[in-house]
């Protein structure tokens, strides 16, 4: 039977991966929506070429952090240049912005918060004859989300163009660090209104977000607590 903390663990783990690649997953829908904001396709493929060679660069970065100080701090770090990534190209769209954002910000984002972090937090919480199922069963959580955003970009491409399915995107990476969701949170939810005339996407986020985080949590068992 698996411990509090090695629950906590694996669901991290399983949560962050399913956050940093399902998020990139999604790169593709926004070629088009970019082009129509005067945004050429070839600039959107250099800025994800971009990502790709800072995932790179950066992975061994975040693999000392993370050795020297946890994966924790190393994951809000990564979780907040992912959200700014997204956040920049959405709020002030140009060329420039795409690339900072788009290309090296997330590709930070993903070197922080992808395989090299993620599964070795999980493999730390398991004795040696559990990490393999331990780190299998995270990597499997983290193709639940490149099969969940991938419609919830669309929808809000749909709502709104390549802005408002970028801030999706952005306020789906806070869900890492919760406490700087909830300040802007409010905030978001009036730009949504703003592109949209509604909530609409936001509820369909909420929902998806939900029963992310049900499953995630379907395979944790806790002690029960006897009460006098």
């Amino acid at each position: 039977m698996n411990t509090a903390a090695q629950n906590r663990a694996l669901v991290a783990g399983s949560v962050t991966l399913s956050l940093a690649l399902g998020t990139r997953s999604a790169f593709g829908l926004l070629l088009v929506p970019l082009a129509a904001q005067g945004i050429s396709v070839a600039n959107v493929a250099l800025a994800i070429a971009i990502h790709n060679l800072a995932w790179g660069v950066f992975q061994p970065v975040a693999g000392a952090w993370a050795d020297r100080r946890g994966a924790s701090g190393a994951q809000v770090f990564g979780g907040i240049c992912y959200a700014a990534g997204f956040a920049l190209p959405a709020l002030v769209p140009a060329t420039w912005t795409v690339m900072l954002g788009l290309g090296l910000l997330t590709g930070i984002g993903t070197a922080f918060l992808g395989w090299g972090v993620a599964m070795t937090g999980v493999a730390r919480a398991f004795p040696a004859e559990q990490r393999t199922a331990a780190t299998g069963l995270a990597s499997a959580g983290g193709s639940v989300g490149q099969m969940l955003f991938l419609p919830i970009v669309v929808a809000a491409i749909a709502y709104g163009g390549a802005s408002l399915a970028l801030l999706v995107l952005a306020v789906a990476m806070l869900v890492a660090i919760h406490q700087i969701g909830g300040f802007i949170g409010a905030w978001v939810g009036g730009l949504m209104f703003q592109f949209t005339g509604g909530y609409d996407i936001a509820f369909i986020a909420t929902a998806a977000s939900g029963l992310v985080a049900a499953a995630f949590n379907l395979p944790i068992r806790l002690p029960r607590i006897a009460i006098a």
